[in-house]
């Protein structure tokens, strides 16, 4: 192909063009995708502060299936911990510190299902093998807190932990369907963030969104789309001639 305007020709081999192309469409296909978890995690944002003005719906009146809309609702329900069948789960860090999520089943009142209650973090300590003091009344009371999804759809590297004899379970990530059959009752698919005054030694530091803020994946993009036009603009420069 060449090109022919005023002075200059432009003429670009096909293999340095090709390279170009594929490159061109990576660097546009990784710009959006910043721009869409930009979107995402502003919308994420948005709903967080819409739902802190409203108040708190009771659980039992929720559907018990999760769907994004729910979350960070604010709940009530009543009903009792289970003690004696909690879950650590692991890889959960706090200002650079390893620790754990400690779950707690919460048995709903006047009804046989149970949902799962994220109590907060906790520090895993100096010795991995003596595990933390998580201990928690069975007394019925209100419980206060917001809901979230349960992500079980991580990289699971090693044994999932729900085979141990021992309580509480280690547990690599959450797996609603897992614990019903060790529960032996049925679990909801949302996981209820706890708010309740943190008098038990947790740490209830709930952020609006994990990982990178959508202001620095729009960052990115702009960065994606910078190396993009340079790119375009190398090959175009190496590619024309003046013609003499």
């Amino acid at each position: 192909m060449i090109l022919r305007i005023g002075h200059f020709e432009f003429a670009p081999a096909w293999f340095p063009t090709l390279v170009t192309a594929l490159l061109l469409v990576l660097l546009l296909r990784l710009g959006f995708w910043q721009l869409d978890r930009s979107a995402s995690k502003t919308a994420l944002t948005t709903q967080w502060k819409q739902y802190g003005h409203m108040p708190p719906e009771r659980l039992d009146t929720v559907p018990h299936s999760y769907v994004d809309t729910q979350r960070y609702m604010p709940v009530t329900a009543v009903g009792a911990f289970d003690p004696e069948h909690q879950f650590l789960l692991d890889n959960r860090t706090l200002n650079g510190v390893a620790g754990y999520h400690v779950i707690t089943p919460f048995r709903l009142s006047g009804t046989p299902e149970t949902v799962l209650v994220n109590r907060g973090w906790i520090a895993v300590g100096p010795d991995r093998t003596k595990l933390p003091d998580i201990r928690i009344h069975s007394q019925v009371y209100t419980l206060q807190g917001r809901v979230a999804p349960i992500i079980s759809d991580s990289l699971l590297l090693g044994d999932s932990g729900y085979g141990q004899n021992n309580w509480p379970k280690v547990v690599q990530l959450l797996q609603p369907s897992r614990i019903a059959e060790i529960l032996k009752r049925p679990v909801r698919s949302q996981l209820v963030q706890s708010t309740d005054d943190a008098k038990d030694g947790l740490i209830r530091d709930w952020p609006v969104h994990y990982g990178i803020t959508s202001q620095r994946h729009l960052g990115y993009a702009v960065q994606w789309f910078t190396l993009a036009l340079a790119l375009v603009t190398i090959y175009v420069v190496v590619n024309t001639r003046r013609r003499v």
